[in-house]
């Protein structure tokens, strides 16, 4: 009896483990920043719109307050894994990484080490044509502060950026 109880807390929290794996977080999703999921492994999505490359690491950030906000990070030692001027090359590219979600400089990161802790989405965010003009069903919905893109959905659900 106790055997099974021990193989079933053992699938209990494998299962739990495989699940956690396999959501996704938005970049701005509180718990990221709340602490409860710093130590774990997560996959985290979002548009990379700001990137630094001091030489000795290159940041791929999700918001233009990058000091506040989530950031993907590289480190000098691990550069040869990755694309050449990865600033250049994920900037405006919404992406996944994936990885052990860490505190750095105060705020949510994950130490990227190899190419395949990050996945590019979309290469670049759509935006409507220039001829584009919302009709009167068109929905606009308000930005949360000035770095959010204005969104129009059209009556059949095509969204545009």
């Amino acid at each position: 009896m106790k055997k099974l109880t021990y193989l079933i807390l053992i699938i209990a929290l494998f299962t739990t483990l495989c699940y956690a794996q396999d959501k996704v977080y938005q970049w701005n999703d509180s718990k990221l920043y709340s602490g409860e999921l710093y130590g774990r492994h997560v996959t985290v999505e979002g548009t990379i719109v700001n990137t630094h490359n001091l030489d000795k690491a290159c940041f791929l950030n999700f918001h233009t307050s990058w000091n506040k906000y989530f950031s993907a990070v590289m480190f000098r030692s691990d550069f040869s894994e990755f694309q050449s001027s990865p600033e250049k090359y994920y900037k405006n590219k919404k992406i996944r990484v994936s990885g052990i979600l860490k505190k750095y400089k105060g705020k949510p990161a994950i130490i990227l080490k190899d190419q395949s802790q990050i996945k590019i989405i979309e290469p670049k965010a759509e935006s409507p044509s220039s001829n584009y003009v919302p009709s009167s069903s068109t929905k606009v919905l308000p930005a949360v502060n000035r770095n959010d893109p204005i969104v129009y959905v059209t009556r059949t659900g095509k969204c545009y950026h």
